[in-house]
């Protein structure tokens, strides 16, 4: 793992020297999804107080000293340079991604190579207009009816608690801050610390003020300290990823004034309708399968078929065999196979008593399963490029499936028969799905998607109102 001058130190934090015994009064140990040894600073209190502070006071000189013009050209700048390839010739973000997580490079290039669709400068401006009507609101006052101006902007901190179950959400998640203005410190994720920091290096060589705006680090979630205390003090929004159980823990221990912004665990569902043809539509679903191996928010870990399941199920295991050539996997962790064979068991043995259930597995080894499984099941737990099938026969019945997961599936991905998709949308609607994409799209949403249903940076902004004012529009103050 080669991230900035030293493999084995995972940080971004400026303004400050971690030697310095007065800041720092050692390092936190981490390991990542792959099993390598990092390390984090352990700030003392004023160590934290001087980050948090200092990214503080720099976010608000880049609010006065950078237009989101500005803003947006050195984002996707160094969001550039996370996916070009030259960059990795020193060690970079394939090579820091793939050593991090275990995951071959042709994976981990792919996977950046299509995060990076939504870091371009055209794809930043999409959102910034699908969410504000008028994007110079994060310039300056801007004209609001007879008599009023407005200005929007994030709270001068925002802290970010940042699972690694996707690669990149971290990226996103500093890049959506920065162009709220706001200045984000970053509690990095244990899965895979070294992205974030890769990208802060690239933003500083980009453009330094702005990558003043960030800090990261990493630290236990049981031995939280002066750093948490120090930047939930300071933070004026929260926003947090991850599970159930990490959600719960950053609300009981923030303060009740703070809003705290939750993106919780979710999943994808694939529907087949009728008259789908087999052999495109399992290629398709194969490539979302394998994304992010099925840990992403969108994976789609249960597959609904309208009519006979077999057919489908046997296309499907011949196009994840095929995808699995193309860019192999990982091999799973020790308690991944352990939980691969023994669910194939399960489905074996259900199988002879009952006739309905199936398993279609790669032969040589556990790098893929298809389950047909006449009882849907509905759960959260994933494991790499494991899907099952089931049957319906009616929007109806597909409704009654899905409904104990009403406002907990993120995406539907569909292929097959056209006269029934305004069924399934409506369907969506009422189950509180948050999108609906074609087979083969459901990894990769457009840059300007709802995630979790909600707006990327709407939700992150405060506004204020300037009444009979008479500075002209977009007119920014400076202190004296």
């Amino acid at each position: 793992m080669t991230i900035g001058a030293s493999p084995e130190r995972v940080f971004h934090l400026p303004g400050l020297d971690p030697a310095d015994s007065e800041y720092s009064s050692g390092w936190y140990e981490g390991v990542t999804a792959a099993g390598l040894r990092f390390r984090s600073p352990r700030l003392t209190v004023s160590g934290a107080a001087r980050v948090a502070d200092h990214v503080r006071a720099a976010a608000l000189e880049a609010r006065r000293e950078r237009s989101l013009a500005q803003v947006v050209r050195a984002l996707s700048g160094a969001a550039g340079r996370l996916v070009d390839y030259a960059s990795d010739a020193d060690g970079g973000a394939v090579r820091t991604l793939a050593d991090e997580l275990g995951w071959p490079e042709p994976l981990a290039r792919e996977t950046l190579l299509e995060m990076g669709r939504v870091w371009t400068e055209e794809a930043l401006w999409d959102v910034l207009r699908s969410e504000l009507a008028d994007p110079d609101v994060l310039d300056g006052f801007r004209p609001a009816g007879v008599g009023r101006q407005r200005r929007a902007a994030g709270p001068p901190l925002l802290l970010q608690v940042m699972a690694g179950n996707v690669p990149g959400v971290a990226v996103t998640g500093v890049i959506r801050a920065l162009l709220c203005r706001s200045g984000v410190l970053v509690k990095l994720p244990e899965a895979e610390p070294g992205l974030v920091v890769l990208f802060a290096r690239f933003l500083a060589e980009v453009d330094s003020a702005l990558a003043s705006c960030v800090a990261a680090a990493w630290w236990p979630a049981d031995r939280d300290g002066p750093t948490w205390d120090e930047w939930t003090a300071r933070a004026g929004t929260v926003v947090v990823y991850g599970g159930e159980k990490a959600v719960a823990g950053v609300r009981d221990r923030v303060r009740g004034h703070q809003q705290v912004l939750a993106y919780g665990p979710k999943l994808g569902v694939a529907v087949l309708l009728s008259g789908v043809d087999s052999g495109p539509a399992a290629s398709a679903l194969a490539r979302d399968v394998c994304a992010y191996e099925q840990m992403g928010c969108v994976s789609p870990r249960l597959v609904l078929v309208r009519g006979s399941v077999e057919p489908f199920a046997h296309a499907l295991g011949a196009a994840l065999a095929e995808e699995t050539h193309r860019i192999p996997p990982p091999p799973p962790r020790a308690d991944e196979a352990v939980a691969i064979r023994a669910l194939r068991a399960e489905i074996e043995f259900r199988g002879y008593d009952d006739g309905g259930s199936l398993v279609i597995g790669s032969p040589e080894d556990l790098s893929w399963t298809v389950l047909i499984d006449d009882r849907p099941v509905l759960e959260f737990d994933s494991l790499p490029r494991v899907v099952r099938l089931s049957g319906f026969e009616s929007i109806r019945q597909l409704r009654e499936i899905l409904r104990p997961l009403d406002g907990r599936i993120q995406a539907i991905g569909y292929a097959g028969a056209q006269d029934r998709l305004p069924s399934l949308a409506e369907a969506a609607v009422d189950l509180g799905v948050c999108r609906m994409a074609p087979l083969g799209r459901m990894a990769w949403p457009p840059a300007d998607w709802r995630h979790d249903g909600s707006f990327q940076l709407l939700p992150l902004l405060e506004w204020t109102e300037w009444e009979g004012g008479e500075t002209g529009a977009g007119a920014r103050g400076r202190a004296d």
